[in-house]
């Protein structure tokens, strides 16, 4: 198994090129924070997403490039990267204790899912109102498909 040809071709296996990936981003913002550490938002970090560059199996990449391009460009209709790809910040996922692995990225992406969803940091009931994390605002086309709205059966 070549695992740098696995890394440029995500259709070939996908769940290497989706751990591999996952993992990258959550270390990078991991090392992003501790480069800048003490931060009260990962967002205090001017470019952490956008501009600085990280150097991953010897090419350059910023965040936003591996999770808009490498993960949702290649997987559009995965949503629920959302909920393994950690920002550090308010609205974003805990992390968790271990690595994401091909083996078990399935069940990963199905906990984590399970987890933020029933958190109520992430979705929760005040009154009448349905009170949904960041993630649903700034993603919403990601959980809106055909047709159906955030809430929406």
């Amino acid at each position: 198994m070549d695992l740098a040809q696995d890394l440029r071709v995500p259709k070939e296996n996908p769940k290497i090129y989706q751990s591999f990936w996952i993992n990258a981003y959550n270390l990078c913002v991991i090392k992003g924070i501790v480069e800048n550490y003490p931060v009260k938002s990962p967002l205090d970090v001017q470019g952490l997403f956008d501009k600085k560059i990280f150097i991953i199996g010897g090419e350059e990449r910023t965040l936003d490039e591996i999770e808009n391009k490498l993960l949702r460009g290649n997987f559009p209709k995965e949503s629920r990267f959302h909920f393994v790809l950690v920002c550090a910040g308010l609205g974003c996922p805990p992390i968790i204790d271990r690595a994401y692995l091909p083996s078990t990225l399935e069940v990963q992406l199905q906990q984590q899912t399970k987890l933020s969803l029933n958190n109520p940091d992430f979705v929760r009931i005040n009154g009448n109102k349905v009170l949904l994390s960041q993630i649903f605002e700034w993603c919403m086309n990601d959980f809106t498909k055909e047709g159906k709205s955030l809430v929406g059966s």
